[in-house]
């Protein structure tokens, strides 16, 4: 990304202050990309670059760069590139391969957005889908390595554990699972529940699974994007253990979740 010169420190000073005053950014900025900091104050900005070695963001506000620290940032809304549907459309029609390298460009054109989020969520996919799981892995590594729970998308870290899972990285999965279980965002505690659920029936310790199963669709019921998942897995465990309160659950999701693929799923093994 072309970074434009400096502003002056004059300048930089002058537009710092019309911004704690509230008055905010010039006029003369004519970006439709908007920052919001901590404090609340929104800026526009023409275009961005995320630095590794400060931790800072470059931000071109159309009058000279100014580094934005990460941690002065609550939020970055950026104009959505036609690249990356481009590049989702490619891996819906099974066409990855030729997604790949548009994604990677993205990635490293919008480092520390949530574009690169998306597109690193995506090319995770376009790998884990050819099998690819380590490569998978390793897209997502680094992006939720000491990360926060609302800072990567609950979609990504799904597309990370599900690799780590398909690759049999155990201690690996069970540290980044047992993190998530405990922390204090339930959406997030309950997506790293149903996922031990998943790993423990995979490895065939069906009563664990049925134990984590059970506990999203009691203590999690109000978050109705997992209910199906889970509930279907406990049918599924129930009825490996020949226990005939796999009715029950099947009852459940399906009259509470017609429309869901996992109804159709456990309807058609009936």
């Amino acid at each position: 990304m072309r970074i434009s010169r400096l502003v002056s420190p004059s300048a930089f000073a002058a537009t710092v202050a019309l911004l704690l005053l509230g008055l905010g950014w010039p006029a003369t900025a004519l970006a439709v990309n908007k920052m919001t900091f901590t404090s609340g104050k929104v800026m526009e900005f023409r275009s961005i670059e995320w630095r590794t070695s400060t931790k800072e963001y470059r931000v071109d506000t159309g009058q000279g760069i100014i580094p934005v620290p990460k941690a002065d940032v609550a939020d970055i809304q950026m104009d959505r590139p036609a690249d990356l549907d481009k590049a989702i459309q490619l891996i819906e029609k099974d066409k990855g391969a030729e997604a790949i390298t548009i994604l990677e460009s993205l990635i490293a054109t919008y480092k520390m957005t949530r574009i690169e989020q998306e597109a690193t969520g995506y090319l995770a996919e376009a790998y884990f889908v050819n099998k690819n799981f380590a490569k998978a892995a390793s897209m997502m590594e680094d992006q939720i390595k000491d990360a926060g729970p609302s800072d990567i998308s609950l979609e990504n870290r799904r597309r990370y554990w599900q690799s780590l899972l398909a690759l049999k990285r155990e201690a690996t999965l069970n540290k980044a699972l047992d993190e998530a279980v405990a922390s204090s965002n339930r959406a997030f505690s309950c997506a790293g529940r149903l996922m031990k659920a998943d790993a423990s029936q995979m490895s065939g310790q069906r009563e664990d699974a049925l134990l984590d199963y059970l506990r999203v669709v009691t203590l999690y019921e109000d978050l109705k994007e997992f209910q199906p998942a889970a509930l279907a897995g406990a049918v599924t465990v129930l009825e490996e253990l020949r226990d005939p309160r796999a009715d029950f659950f099947r009852k459940k999701l399906a009259q509470q979740y017609p429309a869901s693929p996992e109804a159709k799923r456990v309807a058609a093994t009936l």
